[in-house]
């Protein structure tokens, strides 16, 4: 067999600073469905952290992130009740999934669309 069929099959729900919530989480509704592995992803992307180009001012100030991280640990604890694990990393995101892509062969991934000039 392939390297590529070795890998276990998954589907990732990646979650984003504007949706680190189970509630009416769509996403993760379809990826639970699929009926695969799925992985719920964060990540702590330093791009979220830099100065803005205009102002120098950080794009995620001390109190945003302040609630971004208590965000996370809900996210986490909530998953956890379900019998789900939230994988949190730090770096750039395109490296993360270079990463994942190694461990998994990723079927898709399901995430919600930003609607933010900053955050695309």
């Amino acid at each position: 067999l392939s390297e590529e069929m070795q890998k276990e099959q998954v589907v990732i729900v990646w979650h984003k600073c504007t949706d680190l919530r189970l509630h009416d989480h769509e996403t993760s509704s379809i990826a639970h469905a699929t009926g695969l592995p799925v992985i719920h992803l964060f990540v702590f992307d330093p791009f979220w952290f830099a100065p803005l180009p205009l102002t120098k001012l950080p794009k995620t100030g001390v109190h945003r992130a302040t609630f971004l991280l208590e965000s996370v640990v809900n996210l986490h604890l909530n998953l956890q009740r379900h019998g789900q694990r939230l994988h949190v990393f730090h770096g750039p995101t395109e490296e993360i999934f270079k990463h994942l892509c190694v461990e998994y062969q990723i079927k898709f991934v399901c995430a919600f669309s930003e609607v933010c000039s900053q955050e695309l």
